[in-house]
């Protein structure tokens, strides 16, 4: 029988395996059996950077209509690190469910902050600046394949 960290991660790739499958209901349950143990191991024993590298439960979370659960994610990811600046994923999913939840000025915030730590980012950001009295079907840069422009994601 698994347990501590073992049976996080055998939970936390179910997680994984099910969002892979479109299952985001399932999968956001399965997160949440490993986010229940996670919070049973010893500090020194949390692998704690998890949603640095897998996103998964921004993914099934956000799929399954639970915005909230998102957001909150996204924070504590965000807080618990030594270099948010590293987590682009994070700004990106607090401001898809900030957005979810009606609440466009701090979507805004979070996708200007995802924008800000990435070239790609910093290109749109100047973009952005450039093109945001424009309607978001003229915005210049929506032809940019990494583009994740606050006018474009605030008007889909």
């Amino acid at each position: 029988m698994k347990r501590g960290r073992e049976l996080f991660f055998a939970w936390y790739s179910k997680g994984q395996i099910l969002v892979a499958m479109g299952e985001y209901m399932s999968a956001a349950q399965a997160f949440d059996q490993a986010f229940g143990v996670y919070a049973t191991l010893d500090m020194g024993a949390r692998p704690w950077r998890m949603t640095w590298y897998q996103i998964g439960p921004y993914i099934a979370y956000y799929h399954s209509g639970r915005y909230q659960d998102t957001l909150a994610l996204a924070q504590q990811t965000l807080d618990n690190s030594r270099e948010p600046k590293a987590l682009p994923e994070s700004y990106y999913w607090a401001g898809m469910a900030a957005k979810a939840m009606g609440m466009s000025d701090d979507a805004r915030v979070w996708f200007e902050k995802r924008l800000s730590i990435t070239q790609v980012g910093m290109w749109c950001l100047k973009q952005w600046q450039i093109c945001h009295s424009l309607p978001a079907y003229a915005c210049l840069h929506e032809q940019k394949l990494d583009c994740q422009c606050p006018k474009l994601l605030m008007a889909s």
